[in-house]
């Protein structure tokens, strides 16, 4: 009888493990895992949602965004994954980033640059107020990181296109708002003269770059967002 007990329990532990294990592979935790900046690195945060954290990536920790982002831009970079899956940029949402730990370190971490991807989840119905309200309130956010004593580059990302899979949008994320949303963080790129980095366009005919809910990227569509923001990079750099 004491022999079962053991044997049920240590296959509750391998299960346990296995399972954690897959979580972790596929970007289905909050953990975060970082590369310690080096002296006269250049600090690259990437806040976002779960599309900047790589949820649904196979292989999740070399294969999300912004790690890829780090191995194009190299040597003398060092590029930090602050996103937790699920946040808003708007404060009146659901799950707000600016309340999240990962966004006092985002703002600790005393960046050069931020790339800012928001807007798959302020789409959802019980998030989105209208156009004009969720202006203002991207508005605001850019000042947490425009008035840091670092006086960080910013790069403002559309939200990648949402695609309709069996005839419904998954999760509440709806691709007309996230349109609508797009063209607001283009409007606020011009009015501030920051750096846009446009997603949506990108990813907008592209559904195989997305894991089977249309939403997450995949592993070649995480490859694609780096290479986007990248070049985006690259370009905003040579202005």
């Amino acid at each position: 009888m004491k022999k079962d007990k053991k044997y049920k329990l240590l296959t509750l532990y391998v299960l346990g493990l296995a399972a954690g294990f897959l979580r972790l592979q596929t970007g289905r935790t909050n953990l975060h895992f970082r590369p310690k900046p080096k002296v006269g690195d250049i600090r690259v945060a990437c806040v976002g949602d779960s599309i900047t954290y790589g949820s649904m990536c196979g292989n999740w920790l070399f294969r999300n965004y912004p790690f890829m982002l780090g191995k194009l831009l190299g040597k003398g970079y060092c590029v930090g994954n602050f996103a937790v899956s699920g946040t808003t940029i708007q404060d009146t949402g659901d799950y707000p980033y600016s309340s999240q730990i990962y966004f006092k370190e985002s703002i600790e971490y005393r960046p050069d640059i931020v790339i800012i991807a928001f807007g798959s989840n302020d789409s959802k119905k019980l998030n989105w107020k209208g156009r004009e309200a969720f202006k203002e309130q991207y508005r605001e956010f850019l000042r947490y990181y425009s008035e840091l004593p670092s006086r960080p580059r910013l790069l403002l990302a559309t939200p990648a296109a949402p695609h309709i899979v069996r005839g419904r949008e998954w999760y509440g994320i709806r691709r007309k708002q996230c349109g609508i949303i797009s063209e607001v963080v283009r409007e606020l790129a011009e009015e501030l003269d920051m750096e846009l980095v446009d997603l949506f366009a990108h990813t907008a005919d592209h559904p195989e770059w997305f894991y089977v809910d249309g939403v997450h990227p995949q592993n070649i569509g995480a490859g694609e967002i780096a290479g986007q923001v990248y070049e985006s990079m690259q370009a905003g750099g040579n202005r």
